[in-house]
């Protein structure tokens, strides 16, 4: 264990205007003089002490200071990188306490950063009082967490700790206090940071109206008449309408070698990719790196390919992620020490475009042909902002010359969804500055993927809805990439999933939702997963069941009238219908429901 002492002058223990009298800081002094980094990898992340940035809007801090705490490697867990916090005063089990820090995103991929405090004892057994996570995108945020102590603890036998181990943020951490009132008062009578979004009640208004739109744009009539050799109308025929999938793309990230794999377990991972999705997206087996060096853990060749089969054997509609992300973490190594030879290195990437397109033609129906240019701009920096246009070109034609020309591009990119209560953030405008300039250029651009990957920080619906609006003014097909709520509230979890699949579903331009996995063993944020590492599903496995397989699905029994009618108002997409004559014989037939209805005759 490494422990970097760090302290500054800047992290007051005293008590805001809005906490009630009689809070005693756990801490004391004018100074944390007892802060210290636990970094038990030292390579894991970067702490320095910047100036706190008050332009950054929201709940500013009452410090000067902030810590910056930049992850730099794979956290496994939050406390992977800690600031640790050792009071040195006793508190008895029962005792009431409020804990406050400020937080704010200086920079993630998903445009929100996220934090917890902690307050347990601070040797093996860890016995834990309070453990709450919140997140925020840019602007400052104050989170105030009132708990009561689980257990005795003696002077110098607890340990408070802000956690900040988690992937692809840099975050910024000021004002931290703690204060015990012991049993002074309860924890009802202390500020608490909600951790909700608006829409979420029962009767929300915007709710009724997105299921309202959904029954008109995702559903319409099918009429099956069934007529003897003579034309006549044939009255009570069993008729069974079951519809065999979708028109709307309901999908996740799998992993190539659970769907090739042959151990029991795998096969549970492919019956839940069978019952719950019917298009997939695989998460790291076709990344440029991971294609190169199998040493990663991903999937070999052999199982890519077995995956696939499997895949056009299920009819799922595949994504391919992705073509080129063009920022050096993402790409292989070599291609940095190209920087400064131009021509060579558009000739690599236009390369690997044109071989991994033909490799897999045929069997990706669509691909991230860019992914995450946001802040992913090595290459553009060097070959300009028109070579995105070309590395689309190249893999039309790359398809198209492989005789499969009706695969489609997008491009794909991070914080569009999870971007809090904007609809037109810094991100957001540059996002649709590439997108148009791909238009003008006369990209094959087909359509604009808008990544979901959230923590505390909660996009309402409504403005959901609204930053779709936005995407949809360019004319293209939209699709939620990569969805996945990371919280420690398995309500929250269920809540936020439904209404932001009834969103999407809602939205007649968005064609497509797909989480970023479901299994917390094959999951980059395990708790985000549906279904635990036992196999058991969680609260939000049981939202998708409900709303995909059951609300949103049609299956139906119904007995031709004396007109030889049988009426149903089904979801858009494919359709066994199946008829049993009166002599007993059946017969089955495979039909598309568009928005224009379907009337069928059978005989």
């Amino acid at each position: 264990m490494q422990r970097l002492l760090l302290c500054f002058v800047a992290l007051l223990c005293i008590a805001a205007d809005d906490l009630p009298d009689g809070g005693t800081p756990l801490i004391d002094g004018p100074t944390v003089e007892k802060l210290e980094v636990h970094l038990p990898d030292p390579d894991m992340a970067e702490v320095v002490v910047v100036d706190v940035d008050k332009d950054a809007g929201g709940d500013l801090p009452p410090d000067a200071k902030a810590f910056r705490v930049q992850t730099i490697g794979q956290p496994s867990n939050p406390w992977d990188i800690q600031l640790q916090f050792f009071p040195d005063k006793p508190i008895k089990r029962g005792d009431v306490l409020h804990a406050r820090f400020y937080m704010r995103c200086a920079e993630s991929m998903t445009g929100s950063g996220t934090a917890g405090i902690v307050f347990q004892l601070n040797r093996d057994g860890y016995d834990t009082s309070v453990n709450f996570e919140s997140s925020t995108a840019g602007a400052w945020k104050r989170i105030d967490v009132p708990f009561i102590a689980g257990r005795d603890f003696d002077a110098g036998d607890s340990q408070i700790c802000i956690n900040t181990g988690f992937s692809n943020q840099t975050v910024d951490i000021a004002g931290v206090e703690v204060l015990h009132y012991g049993d002074a008062l309860g924890t009802a009578d202390l500020p608490k940071t909600p951790v909700s979004y608006s829409g979420r009640e029962d009767d929300a208004a915007w709710r009724q109206a997105a299921l309202e739109h959904i029954e008109q744009i995702r559903t319409a009539d099918l009429t099956v008449r069934v007529v003897d050799a003579a034309g006549n109308p044939v009255e009570g025929v069993r008729v069974e309408i079951d519809q065999t999938r979708n028109a709307f793309a309901f999908g996740s990230a799998v992993v190539a070698n659970r769907l090739a794999g042959t151990e029991p377990a795998d096969d549970w991972y492919r019956d839940i990719v069978d019952e719950f999705f019917n298009e997939v997206v695989f998460e790291n087996d076709l990344k440029w790196p991971f294609m190169e060096f199998n040493d990663f853990g991903v999937s070999k060749p052999a199982d890519i390919d077995a995956a696939l089969s499997w895949l056009d054997q299920h009819d799922k509609t595949v994504r391919g992620h992705v073509l080129v992300w063009p920022g050096w973490p993402n790409l292989p190594e070599r291609l940095q020490a190209l920087a400064d030879e131009p021509e060579k290195l558009r000739a690599e990437i236009y390369t690997h475009v044109r071989e991994t397109v033909t490799t897999h033609a045929g069997r990706i129906d669509e691909w991230d042909a860019l992914n995450e240019p946001f802040n992913n701009h090595d290459v553009m920096d060097i070959l300009g902002d028109e070579v995105m246009a070309e590395w689309f070109e190249a893999a039309d034609e790359a398809a198209t010359a492989a005789g499969a020309d009706d695969t489609k591009w997008y491009i794909n990119d991070w914080g569009i969804l999870a971007a809090g209560g904007s609809t037109n953030t810094p991100h957001h405008q540059r996002y649709y500055e590439i997108i148009q300039m791909l238009l003008n250029a006369g990209a094959p651009i087909d359509g604009v993927g808008v990544q979901g990957h959230f923590g505390y920080s909660l996009t309402a619906p409504e403005t959901q809805l609204a930053i779709y609006d936005r995407i949809a003014e360019f004319g293209l097909a939209i699709k939620v990439t990569e969805y996945d709520l990371d919280v420690d509230d398995d309500q929250l979890q269920a809540d936020f999933l439904r209404d932001t699949l009834i969103a999407a579903y809602s939205h007649e331009d968005v064609d497509g939702f797909l989480v970023w996995g479901f299994y917390a063993g094959n999951h980059w944020r395990p708790r985000a997963a549906m279904f635990d590492e036992d196999y058991q599903p969680r609260n939000h496995a049981h939202t998708w069941r409900e709303l995909v397989l059951d609300q949103w699905h049609t299956d139906m029994v119904r007995t031709t009238d004396d007109d030889g009618l049988a009426q149903v108002r089904g979801h858009l997409g494919t359709y066994d219908i199946t008829v049993t004559l009166p002599d007993g014989t059946t017969k089955t037939r495979q039909i598309e429901l568009t928005r224009d209805g379907a009337d069928i005759t059978m005989n």
